[in-house]
């Protein structure tokens, strides 16, 4: 009983420091990125950008309601297919696409400080508009099979994959 509490107190505390360093970060990073209209026209900053906006919304949907869930011992949806669903295909969707976007700014920085013209005219703002839209498109279609195979269990109301196929490919895959 001891271990459970320490362990619901572990959660509170270092959960809401990160999710308070984490909203206040990330709140920061949008407000100067998508302020100065220099930084929007760059395409490394566009992408950390859209990058902080993805890890905004990812702090709420991920650490918020573990923080919830697991510090607090409230789940208002446990009995709830939908939540569990939206809940793994949020967690996933946007953790790679967090992902991705911080693997294309740093893919940026290397085509505009190359010594190589034609790599340096590879970072295009148009591009990157393009490619951010192509990325969330393919995040979202990955997170599909979530909302498919993520259901709750009837006998435990722990929100679990129906399919074992798939439930050998998260940790392979995923992790």
């Amino acid at each position: 009983m001891l271990l459970v509490y320490v362990s619901q107190q572990g959660t509170i505390c270092y959960g809401l420091f990160i999710f308070i360093i984490g909203v206040v970060g990330n709140a920061i990073n949008i407000f100067i990125f998508g302020s100065v209209h220099k930084y929007r026209t760059t395409v490394s900053t566009f992408y950390y950008l859209i990058g902080s906006i993805v890890n905004f919304i990812l702090m709420f949907t991920n650490v918020g309601m573990r923080i919830i869930y697991d510090g607090f011992v409230f789940e208002p949806g446990s009995n709830s297919n939908a939540v569990c669903k939206i809940r793994r295909f949020c967690n996933i969707t946007f953790g790679m696409m967090s992902l991705c976007f911080s693997c294309l700014a740093t893919i940026d920085q290397y085509f505009a400080t190359s010594p190589n013209v034609r790599i340096r005219n590879c970072s295009n703002i148009k591009w990157a508009h393009r490619i951010t839209i192509i990325v969330i498109i393919i995040c979202c279609l990955h997170g599909i099979p979530y909302l498919i195979f993520a259901n709750l269990s009837p006998v435990t109301g722990v929100c679990r994959y129906i399919d074992a196929i798939f439930e050998v490919y998260v940790p392979l895959f995923i992790v």
